[in-house]
């Protein structure tokens, strides 16, 4: 489904690793996310897939039927698209898929609710300024583009919230599909969202992939001193290359990866008032930042012993990966930890 894989591919680079939602949903927790998930329009569908695959067409038939037409909608299916749709996918008999589209035609041409069309509205303009920045190569156009999402994003944000503080969270008839990837973006709320987005995938209206993803960002700062405290290492202040400069402990830095061979390297990100988390996540994969923070990458990598563990995708590509934390300054400030130890020599 569109929705679902743009909620996998946007936020991916940003995933830690799985090992940190094990780390941090209990597995009570996580086996009920796996039964409401596979009770789910969500989970119900990729049912309808599996068995399909393995040419079981009664019961991916009968997983289809329990499968919410508003899923549907969010793949640009109409009336007129939705048999093409289901035979070129899935394999259904045809009387189910009559049926099928009897009932998708019936929600079809029903009015949609005033939140359902707003938080659609909201999510259609969200990734066109996404998209576009996605496009963009230069810092002058990416940062008009920042500046236009922001403002953009601070709309949406403030009306999500009003509407989750009067009605709680969206039905899927009122667009908690959409509500759910313009929550995952307001990364100042995430701490609000997570227990009304957990009880709502229990209800089947949000998929799990959400609340895994909002755990995975709430994790990020406790998973980074959890791996800090393996190691032995060293901090270093890169903050100068969020002006797209080199930093002038660069030498130090190198002395201390050819001193300490073989390394790992770790950045983060303190945020502060100046600086939003989605301006940042382009901004360290492309433009002059991420340019930056190659060029940074391969200074460093050559001082260590041994290359191979260094990501040479990442060190060419900017940064994909990081750790951060919110803190209460005007100004964002930016690191690279260097990790080192017996551990390293050993195991890694």
């Amino acid at each position: 489904m569109k929705i679902a894989v743009l909620i996998i591919c946007f936020f991916l680079p940003n995933i830690l690793t799985a090992k940190t939602v094990a780390d941090t949903l209990t597995v009570t927790e996580k086996y009920n996310l796996l039964v409401a998930y596979r009770n789910s329009c969500f989970g119900q569908l990729m049912l309808v897939d599996s068995c399909s695959k393995v040419g079981d067409s009664i019961a991916a038939g009968y997983y289809l039927m329990r499968v919410n037409p508003y899923y549907i909608f969010t793949d640009d299916q109409t009336p007129q698209t939705l048999d093409s749709y289901l035979v070129r996918h899935y394999l259904i008999p045809g009387n189910i898929r009559k049926k099928y589209y009897d009932s998708f035609t019936k929600v079809f041409h029903k009015p949609r609710t005033t939140a359902y069309i707003t938080f659609e509205r909201m999510l259609g303009e969200d990734q066109m300024l996404r998209q576009m920045l996605d496009t963009t190569t230069d810092s002058a156009t990416n940062s008009i583009l920042n500046k236009r999402m922001q403002y953009s994003d601070s709309e949406h944000f403030a009306f999500l919230l009003k509407y989750i503080h009067r009605y709680g969270w969206p039905s899927i008839k009122n667009g908690s599909i959409f509500a759910s990837v313009i929550a995952l973006h307001d990364h100042n709320h995430h701490k609000k969202y997570f227990d009304i987005i957990k009880r709502a995938t229990l209800n089947g209206i949000v998929d799990k992939q959400v609340v895994e993803l909002l755990t995975l960002w709430l994790a990020s700062d406790k998973s980074f001193q959890i791996e800090l405290s393996k190691y032995h290492y060293l901090r270093f202040d890169v903050t100068t290359l969020l002006k797209y400069e080199m930093p002038s402990t660069l030498p130090l830095l190198k002395k201390t990866i050819a001193e300490h061979c073989p390394v790992k390297w770790r950045f983060f990100m303190e945020f502060g008032k100046d600086r939003t988390i989605e301006q940042n996540r382009k901004e360290t994969q492309y433009g002059d930042f991420g340019r930056c923070i190659a060029k940074l990458q391969r200074e460093i990598v050559n001082d260590n012993c041994l290359c191979p563990l260094a990501t040479f995708h990442s060190v060419e590509r900017g940064l994909w990966s990081y750790s951060w934390i919110r803190v209460e300054k005007e100004t964002t400030n930016f690191y690279i930890y260097i990790l080192y130890g017996d551990v390293i020599k050993n195991n890694d």
